[in-house]
């Protein structure tokens, strides 16, 4: 049986396709086998593709147990259809969708996703975003959302445009890849309606 170490991130959010769940210690072997060990999915993000399963473990154990309300971190998992469409093992997590970032003060959550190379362009993403960002306003109280990608990223773009994001600035060499070159970021945010997002 599973142990939920988090208290903070619901334990499950449900979607037409996926379950968003707590991370807990278990799914350490299908978070490095299905996105962690991907230097395709990784090509876009500051951290490199792990090489081992205890680098996976330590990133696990900071999403399972030192986690906070600026800092939560969802395992995305398809629904049995979804994953006999894709030969996936069932009830495995395949990515993340996190709020990387939260200001209680400004009320204001910054986002991060990845996604299992086997389910991109299906709109995994969005569907998940648009679930964390249901969640969100309510019991966190945001009114505001942001997002940070590589530029070159076409397919986050692609992703942020359609949950109704709008790229706002760019920040010139503004992070570094995992190569160590540096590289400009766009910031995508979105403001909530609340007659429209309640």
């Amino acid at each position: 049986m599973r142990r939920f170490q988090h208290k903070i991130v619901p334990e499950q959010i449900v979607t037409t396709r996926l379950t968003l769940r707590a991370f807990c210690m278990e799914d350490e072997q299908a978070m490095f086998k299905n996105w962690t060990s991907d230097a395709q999915v990784a090509r876009f993000m500051a951290g490199k593709a792990h090489s081992s399963p205890a680098i996976t473990r330590s990133v696990l154990e900071s999403f399972c147990y030192h986690s906070s309300r600026g800092n939560l971190h969802w395992a995305i998992v398809p629904n049995r259809a979804l994953c006999a469409e894709n030969r996936l093992a069932d009830d495995e997590p395949v990515g993340s969708v996190s709020i990387v970032r939260f200001d209680s003060v400004r009320k204001e959550a910054e986002l991060g996703y990845a996604l299992a190379r086997v389910l991109w362009g299906q709109g995994i993403i969005p569907e998940a975003i648009e679930a964390i960002m249901k969640w969100a306003i309510p019991h966190l109280g945001v009114k505001r959302f942001s997002a940070q990608v590589f530029d070159g990223n076409e397919a986050s773009v692609r992703v942020l445009k359609k949950c109704g994001f709008s790229h706002t600035s760019t920040r010139s060499n503004g992070a570094c890849r995992n190569t160590g070159e540096p590289a400009d970021v766009l910031i995508f945010e979105k403001v909530v309606n609340f007659r429209n997002d309640d």
